[in-house]
């Protein structure tokens, strides 16, 4: 009768939702609320969680664990990443969703397919009584989370490119201009129907815990304007040309005009090539 019932045991925690979380990462409480009304995040193996609300908290050391952290309810923001040493994740991943007190919930990763390559996906589910159920990560299109993706993405696959280490330039393109960032902060811009190229000094401003990300362009003989002098002068308020990234992607930047003023809000969509040295 005891062999029967540990079978029996075995059986259901197999084929039921019965998961063991080990590892357990504490709280993160920054408000100080009462113990008692944080939320449960539990936490599948090999997923890392390194920031949350920007904060540094670097949770998964144990990374071949099951995991679990209490989090105050509101919205957070969670920069991840994976590694079962047999696949991991080239860059971090951002994850958002909204927690509400009295829930638990549970973090988990899928594999999907971008561009017909293979990608890690991660969400967040309820978790009550351990089971899984609504999936409540945000959509990545909304507004005001898309932002800190795209913040991402663009270091990813438009400035990363220039930087020193690589040194190659960028090209963006639709059916009326060219747009090429070289290393150094340099851009040239032509225009296909005049064929006028302009070029001069290309500035960046990249936070990521701000999600604001901004383009400048400003024209100047660059032989009057080193890439030094560029960084010292007050080329934000200076640019003619100022860029929001809104989309992107490693094949396509989509950016809204904050300047010149009378196409402020408009967008503009290119396409991107890397151009190596």
């Amino acid at each position: 009768m005891k062999i029967k019932l540990i079978i029996l045991f075995i059986f259901v925690c197999i084929f039921s939702s019965c998961t063991t979380f080990r590892n357990d990462w504490g709280s993160y409480n920054p408000e100080n609320i009462h113990d008692e009304d944080l939320v449960v995040l539990y936490v599948w193996r090999y997923i890392t969680i390194s920031k949350i609300d920007g904060e540094d908290v670097n949770w998964g050391k144990k990374f071949d664990q099951n995991s679990l952290v209490k989090i105050p309810p509101g919205v957070h923001t969670f920069i991840v990443s994976y590694n079962s040493h047999d696949s991991y994740t080239m860059f971090p991943v951002i994850v958002t969703a909204k927690f509400e007190k009295g829930n638990t919930y549970i973090m988990r990763y899928s594999y999907t397919k971008i561009n017909n390559s293979p990608a890690m996906e991660f969400n967040i589910y309820l978790y009550n009584e351990n089971i899984i159920g609504e999936k409540i990560t945000f959509n990545s299109n909304d507004n005001k989370l898309n932002s800190f993706d795209v913040t991402l993405r663009y270091t990813q696959y438009i400035l990363s490119p220039q930087g020193d280490s690589v040194g190659n330039s960028i090209k963006l393109e639709n059916e009326n201009y060219i747009l090429i960032f070289n290393p150094g902060l340099i851009y040239k811009l032509t225009d296909k129907e005049t064929n006028i190229t302009t070029e001069g000094r290309a500035g960046y401003e990249i936070n990521i815990l701000s999600r604001n990300s901004k383009v400048y362009l400003y024209e100047v003989d660059l032989n009057e304007m080193s890439k030094e002098d560029f960084l010292n002068t007050d080329y934000k308020d200076m640019s003619q040309i100022v860029l929001i990234p809104i989309e992107c992607s490693a094949t396509e930047v989509k950016y809204r005009y904050e300047k010149p003023l009378e196409l402020s809000g408009s967008e503009i969509t290119f396409s991107i090539t890397e151009m190596e040295k």
